[in-house]
């Protein structure tokens, strides 16, 4: 199991690397968008998840794969914390703000409606 889910990290941070390379997402100077992305549908994906999980119509083994694994690599705080620094450094108070305040807010409300949705 433990390689598996090493397997389906791998194909997370694939999945990233490739949404973070693609040129209509490309990163600004004011927001960074493709890890917005990545971390808002990624959170939402984790709550349909987690709700299926939690109701049973999703198997431990393929929570593991998909929650833990490839949504594990996917999804990723230490770009966040790194892009917050880097505003903070440049001196872009207003950006990190906003930063932090909308990846926090719209990543939970996207888990708690894929969650939702899930539940009904």
């Amino acid at each position: 199991m433990i390689i598996a889910i090493g397997a389906m990290g791998a194909l997370g941070a694939c999945a990233r690397y490739y949404i973070s390379n693609n040129h209509s997402i490309k990163n600004t100077n004011k927001f960074p968008r493709a890890t917005f992305l990545v971390n808002v549908v990624g959170s939402f994906i984790l709550g349909c998840l987690f709700s299926c999980y939690e109701q049973d119509i999703l198997p431990k083994g393929l929570w593991y794969l998909f929650g833990v694994g490839f949504l594990g690599a996917f999804t990723t705080f230490s770009t966040f914390s790194y892009e917050w620094i880097m505003f903070v450094k440049e001196k872009k108070y207003g950006s990190a703000i906003l930063y932090v305040t909308a990846s926090l807010i719209v990543g939970i409300a996207a888990a708690y409606v894929g969650y939702w949705l899930f539940k009904l």
